[in-house]
């Protein structure tokens, strides 16, 4: 297997556990939220404070890190996504480190 297809591949599966994982639990919070259900609320909360750390984070990083290794890789020309990802990126560890950890 080519190294640019392994890394394509690590990129896309931490992508998807990262964001697909934290807006599963976004939603589900705001659900029982809703629901007045604040005991399954909590239990969400938790949830997420323990996998926070252990799962959500190493998964942004395994992203950040193989999506800049296809990039140097790829010595191609600065594109859109390129140039949208690198302020999504620092906005969403901003906001995870700055606002929801503390």
């Amino acid at each position: 297997m080519e190294l640019s297809l392994a890394l394509k591949f690590v990129h896309v599966i931490s992508a998807l556990v990262w964001i697909g994982g934290s807006f599963t639990f976004a939603l589900v919070g705001t659900y029982f939220e809703r629901r007045g259900d604040l005991r399954t609320g909590v239990s969400v909360v938790t949830l997420v404070t323990v996998l926070g750390p252990v799962l959500f984070l190493p998964a942004s990083v395994l992203a950040l890190m193989s999506g800049t290794m296809l990039f140097v890789l790829a010595a191609g020309p600065w594109t859109a996504w390129t140039i949208l990802a690198l302020p999504l990126v620092a906005t969403a560890f901003g906001l995870g480190a700055g606002v929801i950890r503390p």
